[in-house]
């Protein structure tokens, strides 16, 4: 019998499973309120021929353990529910209850409760769930605890790294805030079936990956993992089988040079053909925007292929104010960190320092977060050490201006950086000419850093270009600009 690890979910997932549940095995709506002092409601549902209300409360309680809850219930809570005197309570806990721990809770919660079927614990949420699986699905953290995506993610042998996968995969559903990045790249996976996830480094490219791809597992597809060239997809290609192909950093990591071998673009671009072409198949690929640029420089194939239609860029936009809060929470709820400096984070004059600043990155949150070396000062320190981060956004761009970028890429960046505001492209060229360069390097320097390192904007007729990203500074990550065109 399958059963679900709900201590993969934070407490407000908790609340919103219980919602969905309780809404489609009852058949009403339910509302749900923001976290906080509750005074003893989570979910409530008014009906409209009766004052008293139908109440849930929920208690996701599985670290504290089953006599702790009967404890908190009769000290606590039973004295909340007197005051709000429901026509019904239902009380739903992630804790693991015997027959006379039920028996406690129904006496310490009479007459409000009117039997004990209206307790659910871990087992009734279990058997609820797998009663109604689409809930397991619309939920991410309940994704990788079903045993029958486990069991299809490892089905077969080509697939043996993903055994280390699979525990990428359960973190990152851990700490995942869905925000517009995803229903984009769903839509081109859904209608092209290839979805190239493009942006810079730290924005959440293979995050996203890793959650689409366990989208399709929950869906009955088998992981391919592509770790060395397209070839690998070939020689496990089943057409009986619902496959999603899964090729991270698939131009390399950090450089052009280190991943295509010879003939790869060709590989490539006829595994994505293929894959268009199959309704069995799914193929989601990263890179980041400046090493795509360069490769369609490099690359006639490349460069003819109509990336546009299969390309998914993530960028700042999508980071909501919500998405951001929702990130921040998540990844404090899962870190191990002691529980008082978890708390710090409740202030809301700490989060919203964290959430609203202007150069906001994932990695830098959770880099951050899981930094033991943070915790000396305790929360406050953990605090300071996260803001300086982020105020710091040179963590991410130091390495690709030093190691990554070629020579030219580099004289542009530090020229257009040398005006204090952007520069119009005709007197950028007139510049560039003066100091020796070709129009030629010029436009192959502007196409790889543009939407990177620099934007380019139209105003009244003219091209400008500015060093936004580069000036590691006013926004941190990039909006993607035009591309100057040959």
């Amino acid at each position: 019998m399958e059963t679900f690890d709900l201590g993969r979910l934070t407490d407000f997932d908790f609340e919103a499973v219980c919602k969905d549940l309780f809404e489609e095995e009852f058949g009403l709506r339910l509302e749900i309120f923001a976290t906080g002092a509750d005074g003893g409601v989570d979910l409530r549902h008014l009906r409209p021929a009766a004052a008293d209300p139908l109440v849930v409360q929920c208690k996701h309680w599985n670290r504290s353990g089953r006599a702790k809850l009967i404890e908190h219930i009769k000290n606590v809570e039973a004295k909340k529910v007197a005051k709000l005197r429901p026509q019904r309570y239902i009380l739903a806990t992630s804790v693991s209850l015997t027959k006379d721990a039920k028996d406690k809770l129904l006496d310490a919660l009479k007459p409000y409760v009117k039997t004990p079927s209206d307790i659910y614990g871990k087992e009734e949420i279990d058997a609820l769930l797998r009663k109604h699986d689409q809930i397991v699905r619309r939920h991410l953290r309940l994704w990788l605890t079903s045993a029958s995506i486990l069991n299809a993610l490892l089905a077969k042998n080509i697939v043996t790294r993903s055994q280390e996968l699979a525990r990428d995969f359960e973190n990152t559903l851990r700490t995942y805030a869905v925000n517009p990045s995803h229903a984009r790249a769903l839509d081109v996976l859904e209608n092209k079936h290839v979805c190239v996830i493009a942006g810079i480094p730290g924005i959440g490219k293979t995050t996203l990956s890793q959650v689409l791809s366990a989208h399709y597992m929950a869906t009955g597809y088998e992981l391919v993992e592509i770790s060395e060239d397209a070839d690998e997809a070939n020689r496990i290609w089943d057409d009986e089988v619902a496959q999603v192909f899964y090729y991270d950093d698939f131009l390399g990591q950090s450089t052009l040079a280190e991943k295509l071998g010879k003939n790869e673009d060709s590989r490539i671009l006829s595994l994505m053909k293929r894959v268009s072409n199959s309704t069995n198949k799914r193929f989601i690929l990263t890179t980041r925007e400046y090493i795509l640029a360069q490769a369609r420089q490099r690359y006639e194939r490349l460069d003819r292929h109509p990336f546009d239609v299969h390309t998914c860029v993530i960028d700042l936009g999508d980071y909501t104010y919500q998405a951001r809060a929702s990130i921040l929470y998540n990844h404090v709820y899962g870190a191990h960190l002691p529980q008082v400096i978890k708390e710090s984070f409740a202030d809301p004059h700490v989060y919203r320092r964290i959430i609203g600043h202007r150069n906001f990155n994932p990695r830098i949150v959770a880099l951050t977060l899981t930094d033991s070396a943070s915790l000396s000062g305790g929360g406050d320190s953990l605090v300071d050490d996260l803001i300086a981060n982020l105020e710091d956004p040179q963590r991410l761009w130091d390495h690709i201006v030093r190691n990554q970028l070629g020579e030219t890429d580099l004289k542009l960046l530090m020229l257009i950086l040398s005006f204090m505001s952007d520069i119009r492209l005709d007197d950028l060229q007139e510049l560039w000419i003066e100091c020796g360069g070709s129009l030629r390097d010029l436009r192959r320097a502007v196409n790889i850093l543009d939407g990177t390192m620099l934007k380019s904007v139209e105003h009244q007729g003219a091209v400008h270009i500015g060093g936004t990203a580069a000036r590691v500074g006013d926004s941190g990550v990039m909006q993607p600009g035009l591309r100057v065109g040959s």
